[in-house]
């Protein structure tokens, strides 16, 4: 069963059944067997009060004090019965005031836990000290003071058990007083059964002075009944606790010490007319000399607390005039009360046009109004700040010009009776405009297709936008906390983030174009734009940076360059064809063995504004165009001519390779310059026979069944170099020269010369070896057998005669004035 069910339970029964017990218990002592009952009842109260402290756990210490100190009492008692007999005087002290006197100490201790907090008890404690003392000098006017024989212990004993039921009692007082004067059922069963103790003690303490009964048998159930009040308390329902923090010790003080005063006063004019003891007169004195002290230390604490609290009241005050929120009091009515100078700037409402009016009707907007009215009431009247106090919360005010506008509002309750309460204003309408700039800032860094990346000063990676993620391939999460330089700033262009920082840490911006790298490895151009970050002090505390992907814009303005490009040197090789400015240099070809020349490769070089251009920068731009066509056209006619006298090797295009006209001009350019067919070779490169395989091994046919040489050039650069010779029947290989020239120092150079000379000896092709720049590769090359051989180190290209050139050999005048390439 719950425990508030069980307590119920005895409020409905055990407290009636005490009753009844204690009725039945005031009939047996005055009408039955002198002292059992009261020992029994006493008994049987013990028994209750330790039932309750096992049964329900609330305030359990202070209930188990009360059992003991009813045990202890129960115990005194029968144990007077057992030793009284047939004898009724007892001797003094005994067991019997040993247990009564422990009893009380626990009943004491008891009723101390169950008061209220006390504030301020420090000073309390002094008072209390001195009213026992006041106390002590009664007792000793009564016991010293001729009341009763001081020989007697008895006597003695008997007057001290009224000092502790007075005692007692003023504990129990004092634990209302804490509770703001707030008696619950228990404490006031309690504060009942203690006067009932202090009556039967009092009676006692007379009669055994004048050595007879006083008052009768009757006031001797007094005690039982007492106990029996007490063993009521335990079973009652609880009161509300007290509301706050309890009395204040400095409002029991006076109380107090007015009391010991008076007891100390009345002894001393008493002993004005009739003497008592020394004892007596020195504690009276004690006590009313210390009663004086103490308050006059009350007097010099209540002006000292009252010159603070008015300091504080004015600290206080000036602290709402200098704060920076409205500060607003008002009442349990809405009533304005307070009204700072914050308020006044925030409202527009002097504190003269504010104070007096309801709150409600000045700056609530017209439509909470009446919301706004309701709400306070119920709040003042319940007292319950769940949903409002203590919290801050958003709502809208209205200023004198009707303007409305977000508020920031915490609203406290200082003060209970009557209540009063504080609402703090802060006007947060910069707030919400900063806000919605940072949420439109944080939209459009979002949504740009720009990388937006912050850093801190140490260059670790704090913020990364979507477009940083679309950019660099880094997601935010693998971003967040890396160093960027370690990211996507590739090797060649750390030194960049350094520059980038010294810009920002002096407060400048920068803007460039550079590199960086992808996830992926890939590397883009980008155009960046760096600027510092700073915080509300406007120290820099980081930059950010702003990267757009260049790599599509560079691609186009290259080509765009290239297209421009392309156009000039169009329009110059077509100027170079119209007014005969194409022109053809010879390199000799030698015979390995006897160094003589077997033919010359022509080289076409053009003029141009006075100087002579290679092929490298022109011909690429002819080859994207139909003016390869015209510049094979010319080459074809021009090497015929030159072909009269010396045997010639002419290049050809691929765009030539490709067209099945192209043996027909040659026809007919033999027919017309009277050239002999073998005195031509035509040279091809790998790169041009394999855009079309087909239609340069139909060509190479023809061209060897009209007696005209084929020679395959930069043979070995391309991938199954070997297979072509299959398709092609070429009667030269030139040798490519990334292999002659490697010869010397590269034996997989030589590997691969060796093979291509071997195949083209199975094949019956002549091999011819380009690149010859030194004496000891043409050695090599003799060693290898190499039929034929070209190079700087044999002759160097030089302009060709324009007609009938004579039969030349290696070391003639033509090599001799030869001009670099």
């Amino acid at each position: 069963m719950p425990e508030r069910g069980r307590a119920s339970r005895w409020d409905r029964l055990g407290i009636p059944a005490l009753v009844a017990i204690g009725v039945a218990a005031l009939l047996v002592a005055v009408a039955g067997p002198e002292g059992w009952a009261g020992a029994l009842l006493i008994t049987a109260s013990a028994a209750l009060v330790l039932l309750r402290t096992t049964l329900l756990p609330d305030q359990r210490v202070a209930w188990g004090l009360i059992a003991v100190a009813l045990t202890l009492w129960s115990v005194g008692s029968i144990y007077s019965q057992l030793a009284l007999g047939d004898d009724p005087s007892i001797p003094h002290p005994s067991l019997t005031d040993g247990c009564l006197l422990a009893s009380f100490a626990a009943l004491i201790g008891a009723v101390r836990l169950m008061g209220g907090k006390v504030r301020d008890s420090k000073p309390l404690s002094l008072g209390l000290a001195v009213t026992l003392l006041g106390l002590a000098s009664a007792w000793s006017w009564l016991v010293f003071g001729g009341v009763a024989d001081v020989a007697d212990p008895s006597i003695a004993v008997a007057f001290a058990y009224p000092f502790l039921d007075v005692v007692l009692v003023f504990s129990v007082l004092i634990a209302v007083a804490a509770r703001r004067w707030r008696i619950d059922p228990g404490l006031g069963a309690i504060l009942a059964g203690s006067v009932l103790l202090l009556l039967a003690d009092v009676v006692n303490a007379a009669w055994v002075a004048s050595e007879g009964p006083v008052a009768g048998a009757a006031l001797e159930a007094f005690r039982p009944l007492g106990a029996v009040a007490i063993a009521t308390a335990a079973w009652t329902r609880p009161g509300a606790p007290a509301a706050g923090n309890g009395i204040s010790g400095e409002k029991l003080i006076p109380i107090l010490m007015s009391t010991a005063a008076l007891l100390a006063t009345s002894i001393l004019v008493w002993d004005h007319f009739s003497s008592r003891s020394d004892v007596t007169i020195v504690l009276a004195t004690i006590t009313l000399v210390a009663a004086i002290a103490e308050i006059l230390l009350l007097n010099r604490r209540t002006r000292r607390a009252d010159e603070q609290s008015r300091e504080a009241e004015r600290l206080r005050c000036a602290s709402i005039d200098a704060a920076l929120d409205g500060v607003v009091t008002i009442d349990a009515g809405g009533i304005i009360r307070e009204w700072n100078n914050a308020a006044q700037r925030s409202f527009g409402y002097s504190a003269a046009e504010a104070i007096g009016r309801d709150l409600s009707e000045l700056i609530v907007p017209p439509a909470r109004s009446d919301r706004h009215k309701s709400d306070v009431g119920r709040l003042a009247a319940s007292g319950d700040p769940a949903s409002v106090l203590d919290h801050r919360r958003e709502v809208t005010g209205i200023d004198a010009q009707g303007r409305r506008f977000p508020l920031e509002v915490a609203v406290t309750r200082i003060r209970e009776d009557p209540p009063m309460f504080t609402a703090f204003c802060h006007d947060i309408s910069k707030r919400r405009r900063q806000q919605a700039e940072v949420e439109s800032l944080a939209a459009i860094v979002r949504s740009s297709a720009d990388a937006i990346v912050s850093l801190d000063l140490e260059g670790v990676v704090t913020a990364w936008n979507q477009g940083a993620e679309q950019l660099y391939g880094y997601s935010a999460e693998e971003a967040v906390g890396a160093s960027l330089e370690n990211l996507i700033i590739p090797d060649d262009r750390s030194s960049e983030l350094e520059q980038m920082h010294n810009e920002v840490a002096a407060g400048r911006t920068m803007a460039f174009t550079t590199r960086r790298q992808t996830k992926d490895g890939r590397e883009l151009d980008v155009s960046l734009r760096v600027f510092p970050l700073r915080d509300e002090t406007s120290a820099v505390v980081g930059l950010a940076v702003s990267a757009h992907d260049m790599t599509d814009q560079l691609r186009r303005e290259e080509q765009d360059r290239q297209d421009t490009e392309g156009r000039r040197w169009r329009r110059r090789i077509q100027e170079a064809l119209a007014h005969d400015r194409l022109s053809f240099w010879a390199q000799p070809v030698v015979h390995i063995g006897s160094g003589k020349l077997d033919h010359c490769e022509l080289l076409l070089r053009m003029q141009f504004e006075g100087r002579t251009i290679s092929p490298g920068l022109f011909l690429p731009h002819a080859e994207r165009s139909e003016l390869i066509a015209d510049i094979d056209r010319w080459a074809l006619a021009r090497g015929a001519e030159l072909a009269v006298g010396a045997r010639v090797a002419i290049n050809l295009s691929a765009r030539s390779l490709s067209n099945p006209r192209f043996i027909d001009r040659v026809q007919e350019e033999l027919k017309r310059t009277g050239t002999r067919a073998d005195s031509i070779i035509f040279e091809i490169t790998e790169t041009a026979a394999v855009e079309n395989l087909g239609a340069a091994q139909a060509l190479v046919e023809q061209l060897r069944t009209l007696g005209c040489g084929v020679a395959l050039d930069d043979f070995g650069t391309g991938y199954g170099s070997f297979t072509y010779l299959k398709h092609l029947a070429v009667t030269e290989l030139k040798i490519d020269m990334s292999f002659v020239s490697g010869l010397r120092r590269d034996p997989a150079d030589r590997r691969v010369v060796e093979s291509i000379i071997m195949v083209s000896k199975n094949f019956g092709i002549t091999t011819v070896a380009e690149g010859v720049e030194d004496a000891e590769t043409l050695e090599i090359l003799t060693e290898m057998e190499v039929d034929l051989a070209q190079g700087y180190h044999l002759g160097r290209p030089s302009p060709a005669p324009m007609a009938g050139w004579p039969q030349l050999g290696a070391g003639s005048s033509a090599f001799d004035h030869a001009l670099p390439e």
